[in-house]
């Protein structure tokens, strides 16, 4: 699979990612959690996740918020174990 193909595929499931969260609040889900819901390491370029359940797309926006310089990779891990990277906005 070519490099735009993966980032076509990847800008789509985003796009999905943002209707269906869109969705679910206007149905009445709370699909915020609290503060701690991830923790950041900026020197190990790591994002711990509390727990599953968080897109992409949220993991991105606490990274921008965090100061995260744009185009960074970060791996993600839930628990101790890596379940993806992200690259931050």
């Amino acid at each position: 699979m070519e490099q735009k193909d993966v980032r076509a595929l990847f800008e789509r499931v985003q796009r999905i990612e943002a209707r269906m969260v869109r969705g679910f609040t206007e149905l009445g889900v709370v699909v915020t959690d609290d503060d701690g819901w991830c923790r950041i390491d900026h020197g190990k370029h790591t994002v711990h996740l509390k727990g599953g359940g968080k897109s992409f797309k949220a993991v991105q926006i606490a990274l921008l918020n965090d100061g995260a310089r744009t185009g960074d990779v970060y791996e993600v891990s839930v628990a101790g174990v890596r379940v993806g990277s992200v690259i931050s906005l």
